[in-house]
Protein backbone atom coordinates (compact mmCIF):
# COMPACT_ATOMS: atom_id res chain seq x y z
CA UNK A 1 0.00 0.00 0.00
CA UNK A 2 1.01 3.91 -0.17
CA UNK A 3 2.20 5.86 2.84
CA UNK A 4 1.04 9.30 3.05
CA UNK A 5 2.97 10.88 6.04
CA UNK A 6 4.11 14.06 7.68
CA UNK A 7 2.63 16.33 5.12
CA UNK A 8 1.40 19.90 6.78
CA UNK A 9 -0.90 22.51 5.25
CA UNK A 10 -1.57 26.10 6.84
CA UNK A 11 -5.52 25.26 5.04
CA UNK A 12 -6.75 22.35 3.50
CA UNK A 13 -6.07 18.92 3.94
CA UNK A 14 -2.39 17.99 5.28
CA UNK A 15 -1.95 14.70 3.94
CA UNK A 16 -4.42 14.40 1.24
CA UNK A 17 -6.69 17.51 -0.56
CA UNK A 18 -9.91 15.80 -2.66
CA UNK A 19 -11.42 18.57 -4.61
CA UNK A 20 -14.50 17.39 -6.50
CA UNK A 21 -12.90 14.02 -7.59
CA UNK A 22 -13.33 10.27 -6.25
CA UNK A 23 -10.62 8.59 -3.59
CA UNK A 24 -10.22 5.23 -2.97
CA UNK A 25 -7.84 3.67 -0.46
CA UNK A 26 -7.27 0.36 0.12
CA UNK A 27 -4.41 -1.00 2.55
CA UNK A 28 -3.06 2.74 3.09
CA UNK A 29 -1.48 4.14 5.67
CA UNK A 30 -2.02 8.13 5.92
CA UNK A 31 -0.16 9.72 9.51
CA UNK A 32 1.36 11.81 11.28
CA UNK A 33 -0.15 14.89 8.79
CA UNK A 34 -1.21 18.70 10.12
CA UNK A 35 -3.87 21.29 8.61
CA UNK A 36 -6.45 23.49 10.11
CA UNK A 37 -9.39 21.27 8.14
CA UNK A 38 -8.62 17.64 7.79
CA UNK A 39 -5.40 16.92 8.86
CA UNK A 40 -5.34 13.47 7.14
CA UNK A 41 -7.88 14.03 4.22
CA UNK A 42 -9.59 16.84 3.15
CA UNK A 43 -12.73 16.20 1.27
CA UNK A 44 -14.59 19.14 -0.63
CA UNK A 45 -17.51 20.05 -2.76
CA UNK A 46 -18.99 16.83 -5.14
CA UNK A 47 -16.03 14.52 -3.66
CA UNK A 48 -16.46 10.99 -2.94
CA UNK A 49 -14.54 9.01 -0.31
CA UNK A 50 -14.35 5.11 -0.09
CA UNK A 51 -11.55 4.08 2.26
CA UNK A 52 -11.45 0.50 3.45
CA UNK A 53 -8.29 -1.49 5.29
CA UNK A 54 -6.62 1.54 5.12
CA UNK A 55 -4.77 2.93 8.93
CA UNK A 56 -5.42 6.72 9.56
CA UNK A 57 -3.24 7.47 12.80
CA UNK A 58 -1.96 10.88 14.50
CA UNK A 59 -3.29 13.64 11.64
CA UNK A 60 -4.16 16.81 13.19
CA UNK A 61 -6.51 19.67 12.64
CA UNK A 62 -4.53 22.30 14.10
CA UNK A 63 -1.31 24.23 13.09
CA UNK A 64 0.73 26.51 14.48
CA UNK A 65 -1.69 26.62 17.89
CA UNK A 66 -4.89 27.81 15.39
CA UNK A 67 -8.15 25.49 16.22
CA UNK A 68 -9.53 23.66 13.24
CA UNK A 69 -11.57 20.84 12.82
CA UNK A 70 -11.16 16.78 11.40
CA UNK A 71 -7.95 15.66 12.44
CA UNK A 72 -8.28 12.54 10.42
CA UNK A 73 -10.81 13.33 7.75
CA UNK A 74 -12.81 16.82 7.37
Amino acid sequence: GLTVANGRSLDHGGGIFNNNGTLTSSNNTISGNSAVFGGGIFVAHNALLDIANSALSDNQSTVDGTGGSGGGIA
